[in-house]
């Protein structure tokens, strides 16, 4: 189960872009996948997302996801995407959404559908600001909104990109947190697009680095703490403190 990538090329403008991506993310684990501005992983995403076009296969939960409906795929995967927008509609009415991959044609919520998105909000965490209008919110809580919508979408596999981009420290943990345990409780099959480098060592179980749309390394995070490749794709230097993995 969970979410096998297996991508020969990917194109971008019609360009080759990615090349050679082969993984697999496994249920009740997160991958984290890391590289520099420009190396590929929004790019992998919307390959993921059928977004794109690519020579290759993705599949979740076994099945391939081209072969599949937009609906029916939104039953497999959910994302949430870097660039996410604030209409002027309630945290409550968000999370809602959610549920439009198994509502009839009509749109009519059912009772587990009404019972589904209770719970998702008491999830998030969004409870106390589940009538507020997203364009009314902090950056950090439009990104628990999406995070509640895609708690109601209720699919095995989920994607973040850049979850925690402008979040202040203290709200990028509790924020990495929740995504943590909702995967190991859940036993989800997470990929997290991270730009913090020790937010990767820290939370994910496994770690896949791009360097200009090829991948480098993928595998366990101790595996890559047993080389120097972060130092050497970053042009950084490692420090441990307290059993803590720091790159300055």
């Amino acid at each position: 189960m969970g979410i096998c990538v297996k991508i020969k090329h990917g194109y971008r403008k019609n360009k080759i872009f990615l090349n050679d991506i082969n993984f697999e993310c496994e249920n009740g684990k997160i991958t984290a996948i890391i590289g520099k501005n420009g190396s590929g992983k929004s790019t992998l995403v919307s390959a993921i997302c059928q977004l794109i076009k690519y020579d290759g296969e993705v599949f979740a939960n076994g099945t391939l996801l081209s072969s599949l409906k937009e609906k029916d795929r939104a039953k497999l995967i959910s994302v949430i995407f870097q660039n996410i927008k604030s209409p002027h509609i309630t945290v409550n009415d968000l999370v809602a959404l959610g549920r439009s991959p198994y509502q009839s044609l009509y749109g009519k919520l059912s009772e587990k559908d009404s019972d589904i998105i209770q719970k998702s909000i008491c999830d998030a965490d969004l409870t106390d600001i589940k009538d507020k209008y997203l364009d009314e919110l902090s950056g950090g809580e439009l990104k628990r909104a999406y995070f509640g919508l895609m708690l109601a979408q209720n699919t095995d596999n989920v994607i973040l990109d850049e979850a925690t981009a402008f979040m202040d420290r203290d709200y990028e943990k509790i924020f990495l947190n929740l995504i943590k345990n909702t995967v190991e409780r859940d036993n989800k099959c997470c990929i997290l697009i991270v730009h913090n480098l020790e937010n990767a060592i820290r939370y994910a179980d496994n770690v896949l680095i791009l360097d200009k749309g090829n991948q480098i390394f993928f595998g366990t995070k101790d595996e890559l703490l047993a080389t120097d490749l972060i130092e050497k794709t970053f042009s950084l230097n490692r420090i441990c403190s307290d059993g803590n993995v720091f790159f300055v």
